[in-house]
């Protein structure tokens, strides 16, 4: 074991001092024939060992390309011999992760998003990419799908979570995509950090829409501290023009009672509230969605509800039945 050990080392050596001179492809290529023949002998952890310091070696170069080449093929081990999700794997993947650079790209609030955004990942991680950017997504994207099938939570990670949201903001400014992530990383302050960054970057009038929007999300995953959470800590982060507008919003101030309503039986409240706000929920055509998905979360269980959502429901969608149970749509 401990010739094997020093085997790999030297092969590390000798592939380092080959990126050192310059040539690149030439490294990359070894590093992919030995790691495979180190897989295909069983050797998992030589290869691993090989593929992170041979990533980590291509990105502090600049090869970021030959990088997230290897990165990637070291999640795909770590998945198809189902190394369990832990520490230790973790350590590797934040590592390689911690040397991509991000760009300088102006940020800009990309996209509105959906309940299906904050609900299913699609299948990229927001607008088409190549290259230097697309590689690090993918790179995570993979991890995260490994946390999960490898004894991780089910919906992957939070650290992953948090690092490919990171990456995606700071990198491409793309908030709707750093928003589906962000939503199950655990951080709501962090978040609450990038909407302040993404209110400072927008229009005045448009700053409630940026906290509105996460705090909606949060709640139609059913999450009502970390959208307390948001909430309170993005205002904070307003200036003093900005503050004055969310002051005045119609929008925050459903936003404010909505959760305070959501803190205990209002079902009654809460369709007043739908009501008497809804030209303000009407600037944003998914709040309506977010609002049926958080009534069915959140009251149907306190109000007989749940009868009607499992009783006649043959040969009806989900939403349907949501739209039905909720009195989201008017009775004929």
């Amino acid at each position: 074991m401990a010739a094997s050990g020093a085997g790999t080392s030297k092969m590390v050596e000798k592939l380092e001092k080959t990126v050192e001179a310059g040539q690149y492809y030439e490294a990359q290529q070894m590093y992919k024939s030995v790691q495979a023949r180190y897989l295909g002998q069983k050797k998992v952890k030589e290869a691993l060992d090989l593929l992170e310091a041979g990533a980590c070696t291509q990105l502090k170069h600049g090869q970021v390309t030959c990088g997230a080449e290897l990165a990637l093929l070291l999640v795909e081990a770590l998945s198809k011999f189902e190394i369990p999700f832990g520490e230790e794997p973790l350590g590797r993947i934040r590592r390689m992760y911690e040397l991509f650079p991000t760009s300088e790209a102006p940020k800009e609030e990309s996209g509105e998003g959906s309940f299906q955004d904050a609900e299913e990942e699609p299948n990229t991680d927001g607008p088409t990419t190549t290259g230097r950017g697309q590689g690090c997504r993918d790179f995570l994207r993979a991890a995260i799908k490994w946390s999960e099938k490898c004894g991780g939570p089910a919906q992957g990670a939070p650290e992953l979570h948090v690092m490919l949201a990171d990456y995606v903001w700071a990198s491409a400014g793309d908030l709707a995509t750093a928003s589906r992530h962000y939503l199950r990383a655990d951080k709501p302050a962090r978040f609450a950090e990038v909407l302040g960054e993404a209110m400072q970057q927008g229009y005045p009038s448009e700053a409630d829409l940026v906290i509105a929007r996460a705090v909606l999300q949060y709640l139609s995953l059913g999450n009502l501290k970390d959208a307390n959470i948001v909430f309170e800590e993005t205002k904070k982060r307003a200036d003093t023009a900005v503050e004055t507008i969310l002051e005045a919003s119609p929008l925050m101030h459903f936003i404010d009672f909505l959760l305070q309503t959501l803190e205990r039986d209002a079902l009654p409240l809460f369709n007043l509230l739908r009501h008497k706000y809804k030209p303000s929920l009407e600037r944003d055509p998914s709040f309506q969605t977010y609002i049926g998905e958080i009534a069915f979360k959140f009251l149907v269980k306190w109000t007989g509800l749940r009868e009607c959502a499992f009783g006649e429901t043959k040969g009806r969608t989900a939403s349907q039945v949501r739209r039905q149970c909720l009195f989201l749509e008017d009775e004929g």
